[in-house]
């Protein structure tokens, strides 16, 4: 089996059905038309491309004459400062990594003579293939991560099993331009090379993981935690640290300059817009740290993360055996997840909006990849391997196949994208038409008690 490169396989037959998928789905297809690829948080993160390319204008007066009209129409959804300036609520990490496939759209709307809007067909498209470029790398260099640290037969399974049995695959095809695609993609580089620098320091490692750190924490400025992976990787003692920085301290510099200059455009944008070099867009949503909702966030029929993508709780479980199979992960693993479902679960929505299961948590599953590959190198090299391995089959295959069906369920509005209830989730379980009177059983969020911190959700997982 080790003759052949069943990872490099594996890898093809996900991005062909990566691209397959993308040119199938709904939204590809009705491009153009309100509310297909450009709405809702997309609009945020992209409001920054149109309006300084085409309108000129990163004030955004010129939506203050008909500002009900470009919101109905799903175009620059700003928030207001306290002196009623606008200012964008989403960071403008996304819309940096839009920007290339944007002036492309562009450049073919002034060679075709088309309306320069910015939302037209042309745009969502190019938006949509700028999602599918980054995901292939992010597929790319998983491969190369898990294979510099796992089997070829280890690597196959954790790469299929992650592409197509978790809410990754929706938000790779389904909604296609919200962050998370982006993030997994830069977070794979993220911590392939820092594993590159650590085992061999080079300036060019350094480099890129400053860069890509700097534009995933630009991104979703709590994405700050991932810098936690270049400090532990391999960690073993304070001291052993201290040397680290000592003897490498021009690299560890220049990671940190290139994060900052990643950064720099968006404090440079605040200050322009605001007035303040740092600026809070969110308003009154914020982190309730004293009252974290985790077992809601990993549990809960709302977007419970683990009830959606149940591949999770085996990653999970893998976190036990990465010292013995992945030791120079270990602690930095631990210690990240510990502090990523933490914060995740803090956040005011803790169900983040309109979703499918928790994508909060997709950003971070390059490395939650890792820890699955070190559940399964344990029991694929345990004495009773050719016993496990169908068996892993089957729960992988069955995994899957509830995956595909939900994932078909959440694209047709079958499962509520804020409002399912346990009496809802198991009237459809496995029923891909829309059961009678399931709108009857959903229940919408209480957003203004969830904005003050109170209880609004009764959590029975039974």
């Amino acid at each position: 089996m080790n003759h052949w490169p069943w990872s490099k396989i594996t890898a093809l037959f996900i991005a062909i059905l990566l691209v397959v998928s993308m040119f199938n789905i709904r939204p590809w297809r009705f491009t153009g038309r309100a509310g297909s690829i450009l709405s809702w948080d997309v609009t945020s993160y992209y409001g920054y491309l149109p309006a300084y390319f085409i309108h000129d204008d990163l004030s955004l007066e010129f939506i203050r004459e008909q500002e009900t009209w470009y919101h109905s129409h799903m175009m620059f959804w700003p928030k207001k400062t306290p002196d009623n300036r606008y200012v964008f609520k989403m960071t403008m990490g996304v819309s940096m990594l839009y920007a290339p496939f944007f002036l492309v759209a562009d450049q073919i709307e002034q060679w075709n003579d088309g309306p320069r809007t910015g939302f037209s067909q042309n745009y969502e498209r190019a938006l949509a293939l700028s999602s599918l470029f980054y995901l292939l790398i992010g597929l790319f260099f998983l491969r190369k991560l898990l294979r510099a640290n796992f089997s070829e037969e280890v690597s196959s399974y954790v790469l299929i099993l992650l592409f197509t049995g978790s809410n990754l695959y929706y938000y790779g095809t389904t909604e296609p331009c919200l962050s998370h695609a982006y993030s997994f993609s830069l977070i794979t580089l993220l911590a392939y090379f820092s594993m590159k620098w650590h085992d061999s320091p080079r300036m060019r490692y350094a480099l890129i993981v400053g860069l890509c750190g700097g534009i995933v924490t630009l991104i979703r400025p709590s994405n700050a935690i991932y810098f936690l992976i270049p400090v532990f990787y391999g960690f073993s003692t304070i001291k052993v640290l201290g040397q680290l920085i000592q003897i490498h301290w021009k690299h560890i510099l220049i990671m940190l300059i290139a994060a900052f200059f990643m950064v720099l455009p968006q404090l440079c944008y605040w200050k322009f817009a605001t007035g303040d070099w740092i600026y809070y867009s969110y308003g009154e949503e914020r982190l309730f740290l004293e009252s974290p909702h985790i077992l809601k966030s990993l549990f809960a029929y709302r977007n419970g993360w683990l009830l959606y993508s149940p591949l999770m709780v085996f990653a999970l479980i893998g976190v036990f055996f990465l010292r013995r199979q992945a030791q120079k992960w270990s602690l930095g693993l631990t210690v990240f997840f510990i502090l990523n479902i933490y914060l995740i679960s803090s956040w005011w929505c803790w169900w983040y909006g309109g979703a499918f299961g928790g994508r909060a948590y997709v950003d971070s599953y390059p490395l939650l990849a890792i820890a699955l590959a070190a559940l399964l190198t344990t029991i694929l090299s345990g004495r009773r391997a050719k016993i496990a391995r169908p068996i892993l089959i089957v729960v992988g295959l069955a995994i899957i196949a509830l995956n595909g069906i939900q994932t078909d369920q959440a694209r047709k509005d079958v499962f509520h994208w804020s409002g399912m209830t346990k009496e809802a989730y198991w009237a459809q379980f496995l029923k891909l038409k829309k059961v009678e009177g399931l709108e009857e059983m959903w229940k919408l969020p209480d957003d203004e008690k969830a904005l003050l911190g109170e209880e609004e959700y009764e959590f029975d997982p039974f």
